[in-house]
């Protein structure tokens, strides 16, 4: 395996150099004596998936018999789940906005208009939201007011590729096939990676390695799509070509774990080699991790826990058409949703179902935070709580 440059080497390469010479690098633009601050994501559920490495797992608690507790409609279809930070929730639609609701009622707290339609997962941090439109832009946005702080990258598309935060750096991959490093308190573009095809799936970050799943047949040595590993300053580690990944890849202690429409698949994090794959579950998308658990679903209307480790079919549960939503995973329960207009909890060492309610098709990956569960049905965000 190639030696990964530390940060501090780095950013003193590229501090040395233009912009220009910085494609190909994910880093830092600032110089060595400036203090680089934390800008990760925080609050309960601030990103895709809830963290930096995908895992749909949150330290929170979630509804245990729910209703409906409000709903909020907007004028174009939710295609993704929210964030909630400091008891707002945050989403986009397909209607061009960007919202903010208070999470306690659903009241509107300001709305932002971008390029195009909102159909990915805002992300969280600092104070800002980060957000991208379908016909160009990568937007910051003041968290509290909505006011714009800045917007770059506009006239590229933003289309299935949910940004991610990760000291000061927002990540997010476009429909042109680069996956971006913007410096997330001014804007600046810090470089970029040439995937060599549509990055259709929120890039997992572990350990200072970007782990980016792709569709299509133009990358470098593939056949079809593929998972790649880059280090921060984008050499590329390692790739896997086990077809055109859907949903977001994860990583979880030194493995990553990612869906295809044939097969759920665990690669080793460091060399990128297969370790097991899970045929049964073609068609998924993002796989949810915790406590040793990988939880995916399947076309084939069957909803699964793996085991983490060896792959092995731990338990399976039958809610209907196309389980294939990204789940969330809090306190011992699993949330999710299907095609079949219902979404479950389920006790996620037995399957047992807890509870299932009927919505509206179609869904949304869940977020989950402080007792409630936020999703999506067609144009309505909901939030789920104990009455």
């Amino acid at each position: 395996m190639t030696n990964r440059p530390s940060r501090r080497r780095f950013l003193q390469a590229v501090s040395a150099g233009s912009l220009a010479g910085a494609a190909g690098c994910l880093g830092g633009l600032r110089s060595l004596d400036e203090e680089v601050p934390s800008l990760q994501a925080d609050g309960v559920w601030p990103t895709f998936a809830a963290d930096a490495r995908n895992t749909g797992h949150a330290d929170t608690t979630g509804p245990t018999d729910p209703e409906i507790a409000w709903e909020f409609e907007t004028t174009g279809r939710i295609y993704d789940g929210a964030t909630v930070v400091d008891e707002t929730v945050y989403l986009g639609s397909t209607d061009g906005n960007v919202y903010a609701l208070d999470a306690d009622d659903g009241d509107e707290q300001w709305r932002f208009p971008v390029l195009g339609q909102v159909r990915t997962t805002p992300a969280v941090a600092d104070g800002l939201v980060y957000a991208g439109g379908t016909r160009g832009g990568l937007y910051a946005l003041d968290a509290v007011t909505g006011e714009k702080r800045w917007s770059t990258l506009e006239t590229k598309q933003f289309s299935q590729s949910h940004p991610t935060v990760v000291d000061g750096t927002v990540y997010v991959g476009s429909r042109e096939g680069e996956l971006y490093g913007v410096d997330a308190q001014i804007g600046q573009v810090q470089g970029s990676i040439d995937i060599g095809q549509y990055v259709s799936t929120c890039p997992a970050i572990s350990d200072g390695v970007i782990y980016v799943g792709w569709r299509g047949g133009s990358a470098p040595d593939a056949n079809g799509g593929g998972l790649s590993a880059y280090t921060m300053d984008g050499e590329r580690l390692w790739q896997a070509s086990p077809g055109d990944v859907n949903g977001s890849p994860a990583v979880v202690d030194g493995t990553v774990y990612a869906c295809t429409g044939t097969a759920a698949y665990a690669f080793d994090a460091e060399t990128g080699e297969e370790q097991w794959r899970f045929e049964d579950s073609g068609g998924a998308g993002s796989p949810a991790v915790a406590n040793g658990r990988v939880f995916v679903g399947s076309m084939e209307s069957t909803f699964y826990a793996l085991d983490a480790e060896s792959g092995e079919k731990l338990w399976s549960f039958s809610p209907g058409k196309w389980p294939e939503y990204p789940a969330a995973v809090a306190d011992g329960v699993v949330y999710m949703a299907c095609w079949a207009t219902r979404t479950y909890g389920l006790d996620a060492e037995t399957g047992e179902k807890l509870w299932g309610r009927s919505l509206e098709n179609p869904l949304s990956d869940p977020a989950v935070a402080d007792g409630t569960m936020y999703i999506a049905a067609n144009n309505r965000m909901l939030a789920l709580r104990d009455a």
